[in-house]
């Protein structure tokens, strides 16, 4: 184990270079083509297995990250004082204003959103939407590392859409960003699928398997639609805010209408508001990428 000092900060860092990794597939190696005999696997084991995952421990925002660095996710954490300022701003904003006890992360990624809200508001409990196994496992590892926030945490390896069952989940391709995994093929995800469960958002809440959320963030990368179809009981009933992302090339690449989202949520009786500014939108807000809220009228 190695230990940094870098800007006042101390960081623990897990060793990993390509010279014991090379001696590691050498040893393996050996291993392979050599007979059995009693003790072999413990020898092996004791001089070439990993002790640990390559992670670097680091604090933000209160909150005890376990990170590998390569995402763009885990590296916005690391890199800046906030993984996305604007959104956790007006989050922090929404929760202290109308004290907002329950949060709706859909599409919660690895927390970096959810969990320094989490460690903010004492009182807040939130439920953490996230398909991909992979970046689920990545989650709840980061929540391990925080104890104190685990009684106000539900990760649900789940999908929300407008029906229940089996959907079909792309995972992303890029290495580098896990964030663009999507219910729908696209450039950026594997051609393969694997089947994850969905629920519609009503009826989690009405099997009482969620509680009511009082406030949603959603980024599912250009499903909002199904998202918001599957809460429609709901959303029409409490009328939570909404904040969500409005990807254009997501809309494009299925055809949709730049409008089929916020129309959806002003038939239900929200008005779409920029984040940036917390003006109503217009036409050309619609032609952009951007960052929404919706509000009850």
């Amino acid at each position: 184990m190695a230990y940094v000092r870098f800007t006042g900060e101390v960081y623990k860092i897990q060793r990993s270079n390509t010279v014991v990794n090379f001696f590691r597939k050498i040893i393996w190696g050996l291993s392979h083509k050599t007979s059995n005999f009693k003790g072999k696997e413990s020898l092996v084991a004791l001089i070439s297995r990993p002790n640990s995952l390559n992670h670097i421990e680091i604090n933000r925002q209160g909150v005890n990250w376990l990170l590998q660095g390569h995402d763009v996710n885990e590296f916005a954490i690391a890199a800046r004082h906030n993984h996305s300022p604007l959104l956790s701003k007006s989050l922090s904003e929404e929760i202290e204003k109308h004290n907002v006890h329950i949060f709706w992360d859909i599409g919660a990624n690895i927390g970096g959103i959810a969990l320094p809200l989490l460690k903010e508001f004492p009182y807040l409990k939130v439920i953490l939407f996230e398909p991909s196994a992979e970046v689920a496992g990545r989650l709840i590892r980061n929540l391990s590392n925080n104890p104190d926030l685990f009684q106000r945490s539900m990760i649900m390896n789940i999908a929300l859409s407008d029906s229940d069952g089996i959907n079909d989940f792309y995972v992303s391709n890029e290495t580098f960003n896990s964030g663009v995994a999507g219910l729908g093929h696209s450039h950026n995800r594997f051609q393969f699928a694997v089947g994850v469960q969905a629920y519609t958002g009503d009826s989690l809440v009405g099997s009482k398997k969620c509680p009511v959320p009082e406030l949603i963030k959603i980024d599912v990368e250009g499903f909002e639609l199904e998202v918001l179809k599957g809460l429609k009981k709901t959303l029409i009933q409490f009328h939570p805010p909404i904040f969500f992302e409005h990807a254009i090339y997501r809309l494009k690449e299925r055809k949709h209408a730049q409008d089929q989202v916020t129309n959806f949520l002003e038939s239900l009786g929200y008005a779409i508001f920029r984040l940036s500014d917390n003006k109503k939108i217009t036409s050309a807000d619609l032609a952009r990428d951007a960052d929404f809220v919706a509000r009850a009228l």
